[in-house]
């Protein structure tokens, strides 16, 4: 599978950084150490199948067009059905309309039922997931307590590839308008 994600800024992977080591420090989540060279990310796009020059030049185009894009980041949640929790950023207008943006660009390419298309994506950086049930609750609890409201930004795209328990980086750029 493949998928472009935002990459955040460095305070920002910081501190979500920290949240995954102490719910694994507290034995309720081991999920950002379960794939090799995971990083804090929001997810924006998947595919099973791609043409990777044009959604290269795709992400390259786009990324001159954009500075990079504030998050505020102040609620927990998680999936009904999933032992999953995340962070949910502010889906504010400027994010709306870049994700809207790339969706526009890419669409010949992503599966007409992805969750990360722009009428049923709900953005989110994941916490915690594949959470056991007899820990939910405690992890729950612990990411209530323990992430401060984030005032971070998005700063580039990178178009990743995930499989046999390791992410592998394809391709980055940087958001910046020329």
């Amino acid at each position: 599978m493949y998928a472009i994600i935002g990459i955040l800024d460095s305070s920002t992977q910081e501190q979500i950084r920290s949240v995954w080591q102490s719910l694994s420090d507290n034995g309720l989540s081991d999920y950002a150490y379960e794939v090799k060279n995971r990083e804090p990310h929001l997810t924006l796009a998947s595919f099973e199948k791609l043409d990777l020059a044009t959604i290269q030049s795709i992400m390259k185009k786009l990324s001159v067009h954009y500075a990079p894009i504030k998050l505020n980041i102040s609620s927990i949640s998680s999936f009904l059905g999933s032992p999953i929790i995340t962070l949910n950023p502010v889906k504010t207008p400027e994010l709306t309309a870049f994700h809207a943006d790339l969706h526009g660009k890419i669409s010949n390419y992503v599966a007409r039922a992805s969750a990360y298309l722009p009428q049923y994506w709900v953005p989110h950086l994941t916490l915690a997931n594949r959470v056991a049930e007899d820990k939910l609750a405690s992890a729950y609890f612990h990411c209530l307590y323990h992430c401060p409201p984030i005032s971070g930004q998005l700063t580039g795209l990178k178009l990743i590839k995930i499989g046999n328990g390791q992410v592998e980086d394809i391709y980055e750029v940087p958001l910046k308008i020329v």
